[in-house]
């Protein structure tokens, strides 16, 4: 079994979180010799490296154990730019000497791709916590997004035009809790890539389309209500803070409830019910 191949069923595994499968990867991995090039194409150094935590002390051992040797694979290259154009690393300041967090999240960005490296680049920077802190790893979980892309859709105009949206919806001030759901987990990269426009908005504006949605249901039913609906000023529209409405009455709940008045604000074209 080639190096990508493992890779994408460890990938695979550990969104099952099968451990025995897990298991039997990383023994598979031990015994395979992988180079450097294995390691910057294919990504493995980052998905083995998330695995350090895992619950399982014989995954999370023999997890630490493959980033330690791969570490010294990469030792070389973390001091300053190696005469090889083949397998090269960023060079690292001796005064700053690289963790092995740091030195896999390098292999794993580079994919010799530069639509691709473009992408993670765009994802990383979108992901980033204000606090690093909170979540030291937000870079693997960036590219782990960009490989579920790239998995599900290749180097095709799909991919491009996902990509586009993910960063608008990541980047929105207005929703703080979809970065925070990803990064914490909650969300999973595969997940993440196919949620609709609804499933990405921020749960206060789910409501609100919920709302938008019910109230359009609603005022829909009768249209011999919209051709009787009459002009008042008994309501004050809640934006425009003005009165020039239209509005009429159905009956959507039980005879022996009271009407629902639906009312339009001629001014701002607002809506509501009551």
């Amino acid at each position: 079994m080639s190096v990508k191949s493992i890779s994408s069923c460890l990938k695979v595994e550990i969104e099952k979180k099968n451990d025995d499968q897990i298991t039997e990867l990383l023994d598979t991995l031990c015994e395979t010799t992988i180079s450097l090039t294995d390691l910057k194409q294919t990504g493995i150094g980052k998905v083995v490296n998330s695995l350090r935590k895992n619950k399982d002390p014989e995954i999370a051992k023999t997890a630490a154990t493959l980033v330690a040797q791969w570490k010294e694979l990469a030792k070389p290259f973390t001091r300053k730019a190696s005469t090889s154009s083949q397998n090269r690393l960023r060079p690292v300041k001796k005064k700053n000497p690289a963790s092995v967090a740091n030195v896999m999240a390098q292999v794993s960005s580079m994919t010799g791709n530069k639509t691709r490296d473009m992408v993670r680049k765009k994802l990383v920077d979108a992901l980033k916590p204000e606090n690093i802190e909170v979540c030291l790893q937000y870079e693997e979980v960036a590219y782990s997004v960009e490989d579920a892309m790239f998995e599900k859709w290749g180097n095709t105009r799909k991919y491009t035009q996902r990509y586009r949206d993910l960063v608008f919806n990541l980047r929105n001030s207005k929703n703080p809790e979809l970065n925070q759901n990803i990064l914490y987990g909650n969300i999973t990269p595969h997940q993440f890539i196919s949620m609709s426009a609804d499933e990405l908005a921020s749960s206060k504006m789910q409501v609100k389309r919920k709302e938008s949605r019910d109230w359009n249901t609603q005022a829909n039913r009768c249209d011999l209500g919209k051709a009787n609906a009459e002009m008042t000023d008994d309501f004050k529209c809640g934006k425009c803070k003005k009165r020039r409405c239209t509005y009429y009455q159905q009956q959507t709940r039980g005879a022996d409830e009271p009407m629902t008045t639906f009312v339009t604000c001629l001014e701002c074209s607002n809506r509501w019910k009551c």
